[in-house]
């Protein structure tokens, strides 16, 4: 199989990255993770993901893995699996010099609606399907010019509501955490009017998104610059926000409920 010859070769290599109880050793086209899971898990991500992976959605599923420790008393065993290496780089990193993120700031408020629109359903996608996004980690998210992909998913269903999908996804956008009051709040009012159109597309009410707003971002934007996101979004016709909406071919319902 592919993935003995990763572990060959990682046998003679040391970790590039690590995550909980994860080791990730990365290679040209492919990365390779040593960890901890329930194969009956595993099972079932890999043929979750690759149905996924067909339906165009941006995620790096895991191909291949390789058991090499006993099962614990909580029913996990330790071993290998194998995935295609994430196209483009961290959406954001926790260590991020301020001018590399201002300059992603702006990237991500510069983005397309469509784009966005594919982020979002790629994640209602994903949570629809059985699996759970890890939203604590900006480095779970990869971008490049061919969209944002997801990595680091897990077997665990979690029902989405579009209140909790708007409050993490505008969250992982701005990289909240690394902001602050003053830094590009342009762009960090672009990036969540953007972000607020699709939802209210979708069917969250405006009274939701300005709650959502004021609480996540109490200490970045004032209550005069999240009243003129509300204001602007009353203007637009919600009809033409929602033809900017692009179904993916996977039977999921845009609401995410």
């Amino acid at each position: 199989m592919l993935i003995d010859n990763f572990i060959n070769l990682q046998n003679n290599s040391v970790d590039t990255a690590r995550g909980g109880n994860k080791k990730c050793f990365l290679f040209d086209d492919y990365a390779l993770l040593h960890g901890n899971f329930k194969e009956t898990d595993l099972k079932q991500q890999i043929i979750i993901g690759n149905k996924l992976k067909n339906d165009g959605v941006n995620i790096c599923p895991i191909l291949e893995y390789r058991i090499d420790g006993p099962i614990d008393n909580f029913g996990y065993v330790s071993g290998y699996t194998l995935q295609p290496r994430a196209i483009g780089d961290c959406l954001y990193r926790h260590n991020m010099q301020i001018t590399e993120y201002k300059k992603r700031l702006k990237q991500i408020a510069q983005m397309d609606l469509k784009f966005l629109d594919k982020f979002i359903s790629d994640w209602f996608a994903i949570t629809n399907s059985g699996l759970m996004i890890d939203p604590s980690k900006c480095e779970n998210f990869f971008y490049s010019d061919n969209g944002i992909c997801f990595i680091d998913l897990n077997v665990k269903h979690r029902v989405y509501p579009l209140k909790t999908a708007f409050t993490e996804i505008i969250s992982v956008l701005t990289g909240l955490g690394l902001i602050y009051r003053g830094t590009d709040v342009n762009d960090c009012m672009q990036i969540i009017k953007n972000t607020s159109r699709l939802f209210w597309a979708r069917g969250l009410v405006l009274t939701d998104i300005r709650d959502i707003i004021s609480h996540r971002f109490d200490t970045v934007l004032t209550d005069k610059q999240i009243d003129l996101i509300i204001g602007t979004l009353t203007t637009e016709n919600k009809t033409d926000n929602r033809s900017v909406i692009s179904l993916q071919n996977t039977g999921m319902d845009i609401t995410g409920r």
